[in-house]
């Protein structure tokens, strides 16, 4: 714009850039190697490269072509790599036989509240607070209503977040909102009404029926295992050995049905 007030434009000249970038796979292999390398020479540590929660997993054809068809890939990586899928591909499997190219595939039991004789485990109790602490810079709950959600959750951390993100959301959108016990169990309830949908037949449900007369505590079930684990009906826990019970909303569920 002049002083006078008249608008002049400007044609800017436009240059194309001659330059090819090469984004083969193998620089891209070559650059996150030399990054591993340089990394571990300052810090003097292992680096371990973890990919958590695989979007691209969700049947046999996403679960083929992100760790078959890409092994020569992630082999050439150098530095040890820990692939996390949802919990309920744990027992898939096409999982297991994606994981032939690999190491292997671990399940990771749920956090072990209670031993197999019911007792409290102080240690893993303190763990998980210790989480909620990180992962809730405001938490309105008192400590004794966090350790019945500790209780309620069964050690499944995602079903444990779950509740306590419904209680914080109750208590931010309603000012002076109680976080009450009865305020948990209803949280706790919807819970218990989603395996209304989970627990689908007749075999599912016997098999929860054994578990819960067994004291809630059964090292060995029979061929539907696969099917409780992958249904999140029975929590694998990890102690001297391993062993199962039923998840604490599965359980209410039962007992709310149990006559009928």
């Amino acid at each position: 714009m002049g002083a006078s007030g008249e608008i002049a434009h400007i044609r800017k000249r436009t240059t194309k850039k001659s330059r090819k970038k090469d984004r083969s796979i193998t620089d891209l292999l070559g650059a996150f190697n030399t990054f591993v390398e340089k990394t571990q020479k300052l810090t003097g540590k292992r680096i371990v490269f973890v990919v958590d929660d695989i979007d691209k997993v969700q049947d046999a054809g996403s679960i083929s072509s992100t760790f078959i068809h890409a092994s020569h890939i992630i082999g050439q990586l150098n530095c040890a790599c820990i692939f996390t899928v949802p919990i309920t591909y744990a027992t898939s499997s096409f999982v297991r036989i994606a994981g032939l190219p690999y190491n292997g595939i671990h399940r990771v039991p749920a956090i072990d509240l209670f031993d197999e004789k019911n007792t409290r485990n102080s240690s893993a109790q303190e763990f998980m607070r210790n989480v909620f602490r990180l992962r809730m810079p405001y938490n309105p709950i008192h400590p004794d209503l966090l350790d019945k959600v500790l209780d309620y959750s069964g050690g499944v951390l995602i079903d444990a977040m779950r509740m306590l993100r419904e209680l914080c959301k109750r208590a931010i959108m309603k000012p002076g909102f109680d976080i009450t016990e009865a305020a948990l169990d209803e949280e706790f309830q919807r819970l218990v009404d989603d395996y209304q949908f989970v627990i689908d037949s007749r075999p599912l449900w016997d098999a929860l029926a054994e578990l819960c007369a067994h004291g809630g505590r059964k090292t060995i079930i029979g061929g539907l295992l696969p099917d409780l684990l992958y249904k999140m009906i029975a929590i694998e826990y990890e102690g001297k050995r391993a062993w199962f019970a039923p998840h604490p909303a599965a359980r209410r569920l039962y007992e709310q049905n149990i006559d009928l």
